[in-house]
């Protein structure tokens, strides 16, 4: 399948940099589910061409991808990248549909943009400043992110960032029984702690008896850098676990 690509739609007018995301539409008229991902970088790098691949990737397949950019430390704190990734949403909810015939919205991320995509979700407050409810959303894939305080919100904050700490910058302090459909994703070769932390977040909502359906994939494999690589099997580790959640849940 053919991919169209779109560059540099601004959804943040005010500001020259790190204010844009890219659209990878899947060939014909749609609809298409449509996810949002967030790049990982540890909150301190990344660009939304580092998405390139799998957005067409995805695309190519049917998904459509909306990659943004966020602004990043030390040029911000906390929770600036996290306000920026609910603009960009609320933005894709609002505008993107003169792009791209899309019906189900899916949200994710991958690593310091999972920490995004989980915030997004289970603090509702970012995404209630546009009017919007996270749990209305067709589901969100969470991909090798750290739902206890991000280790360099801890650092910028003068905090041991190897701390797994719980507290409002924390998607675990956010935890409930409601919410929008769950795929959690991660390797069992990941970064230290980061298979026991999801592996915790995950068996939380169950004691909550979360009410949407909620997966974890664990991924026998790559490393926590990997997950965008071939997985042998003609995708990426990512793909082969997304796009059945996806399809799936657009088709609910």
């Amino acid at each position: 399948m053919n991919v169209r690509e779109i560059r540099n739609l601004c959804y943040a007018p005010e500001r020259a940099q790190r204010n844009a995301l890219d659209l990878y539409i899947p060939e014909g008229e749609g609809p298409f589910p449509l996810l949002v991902f967030f790049y990982g970088g540890g909150l301190e790098q990344g660009v939304k061409e580092d998405l390139a691949d799998m957005g067409r990737e995805f695309a190519a397949a049917g998904i459509a991808v909306a990659a943004p950019d966020y602004r990043l430390f030390p040029e911000v704190g906390f929770p600036d990248f996290i306000v920026d990734a609910a603009r960009a949403v609320a933005w894709v909810c609002g505008e993107a549909k003169e792009y791209v015939n899309f019906t189900k919205l899916f949200v994710g991320g991958y690593s310091a943009g999972c920490y995004l995509s989980m915030m997004l979700h289970f603090d509702k407050h970012y995404l209630a400043a546009y009017g919007l409810d996270p749990d209305s959303f067709a589901g969100f894939v969470q991909l090798s992110g750290q739902p206890t305080t991000h280790f360099n919100v801890l650092k910028y904050s003068g905090e041991d960032e190897r701390a797994s700490r719980v507290d409002h910058r924390a998607p675990l302090y956010y935890a409930r029984s409601t919410g929008a459909p769950q795929l959690f994703i991660v390797s069992d070769a990941d970064m230290p702690c980061r298979l026991e932390q999801n592996q915790l977040f995950v068996q939380t909502l169950r004691h909550f008896e979360y009410s949407a359906p909620l997966r974890l994939n664990v991924v026998h494999g790559p490393d926590h850098g990997g997950f965008l690589n071939d997985a042998g099997r003609g995708h990426s580790y990512l793909f082969g676990q997304a796009e059945p959640f996806i399809k799936e849940m657009a088709g609910r």
